[in-house]
């Protein structure tokens, strides 16, 4: 089982590696939030939507990256393989735009 969702595991294990970087970054609130903007949109899109960090979308922050390798690993025997990943990279990295252009509204 574990050989079938290689990628979920590999994105699990590495997702607490990254948000130890993301909260690290955010300084409690006295450093910068690109990081986090550029790692986990999805989970900093509650920024926009709140005006703060919620934890619904600490939630979702956290699942992005398993929820990617999951992605992947269905996508892997898939004739549709690029268009998949492509999209996946094309929707985080259109989230990461719209973030980083009202990032000035959170200073």
């Amino acid at each position: 089982m574990a050989s079938q969702y290689k990628w979920t595991v590999k994105l699990l294990l590495l997702t607490p590696l990254l948000l130890f970087v993301a909260v690290l970054s955010m300084g409690a609130g006295h450093g910068t939030y690109i990081p986090s903007i550029l790692l986990f949109p999805f989970g900093m899109l509650g920024v926009l939507l709140e005006d703060r960090i919620s934890v619904p979308f600490i939630i979702i922050g956290i699942l992005q990256f398993p929820v990617y390798g999951y992605i992947i690993d269905k996508a892997l025997h898939s004739r549709r393989l690029l268009i998949i990943l492509l999209s996946v990279l094309a929707a985080h990295a259109a989230l990461v735009l719209m973030l980083l252009k009202h990032y000035r509204d959170w200073e």
